[in-house]
């Protein structure tokens, strides 16, 4: 038996996405409060450019719109950062549906079938109940939910290591991807189309479409023509 509570306080599991889950992870942070339906929109269209099997929130943070790429940086903070496995999980009150999500996609991950106890609050909202019980029937997790009289635990929460943006969201292409920001910083923090595909050539255009899908560059029209600007997350990858 494989225990879910909210009673107690310990990171939850360092999680690990399939592609195909990811929209139900963006779903509980909205319902989280955490990212907007527009963001999340972002998110599936920026997801959609990796070819990882497994995605993780480092690098769902380099790939994140710069209005929210910090949420997962602050969502790694209730995690732990090795793989090890346990059969108490204690979920999160300040975030209920995207630990809920993190718990099952670490069991899920582990390949197992035991049944899973949920011990949720009485005062807990039936909307959590709901997406507890949804979550566990997309990946095929029978549980078992238990209304239950002890008080909410308060989280554990450090700050997360660092991670080095540009080379997680770019893989291989990550030097001349940063090397592209660092040209548009000594242009001043922006450039016009033209130089950039002429600095780029036609065979490295492609890094131009992940740059500007994974937010570090923000292509903008002007009457010169088109121009493309850093953002506050390449600014942190450079300054």
């Amino acid at each position: 038996m494989i225990e879910l509570t909210f009673c107690k306080s310990k990171p939850l599991p360092r999680p690990s996405f399939s592609s195909s889950s990811l929209p139900i992870l963006f779903r509980a942070m909205v319902l989280d409060g955490l990212i907007t339906p527009r963001h999340a929109s972002r998110l599936i269209q920026s997801s959609a450019m990796i070819d990882r099997e497994d995605v993780t929130l480092e690098l769902l943070e380099s790939i994140a719109p710069s209005q929210v790429y910090r949420v997962f940086r602050w969502l790694r903070g209730f995690c732990r950062e090795d793989h090890g496995y346990s059969d108490e999980i204690a979920l999160n009150v300040i975030v209920p549906h995207v630990s809920v999500m993190i718990a099952l996609s670490s069991i899920w991950s582990r390949s197992t079938r035991m049944v899973v106890k949920v011990k949720v609050p009485r005062q807990a909202p039936q909307s959590l109940v709901t997406t507890v019980d949804r979550i566990a029937g997309i990946f095929g997790i029978p549980i078992e939910i238990q209304r239950c009289d002890e008080t909410p635990a308060l989280p554990v929460w450090s700050a997360p290591s660092a991670v080095d943006l540009i080379s997680c969201a770019l893989g291989e292409a990550a030097t001349v991807g940063r090397d592209v920001l660092v040209e548009v910083l000594e242009s001043g923090g922006s450039i016009v189309g033209r130089a950039l595909l002429d600095l780029l050539g036609r065979e490295r255009r492609f890094i131009l479409k992940l740059l500007t899908t994974f937010d570090f560059l923000q292509p903008h029209v002007t009457g010169g023509g088109l121009v493309f600007a850093l953002t506050q997350k390449s600014l942190e990858v450079l300054v």
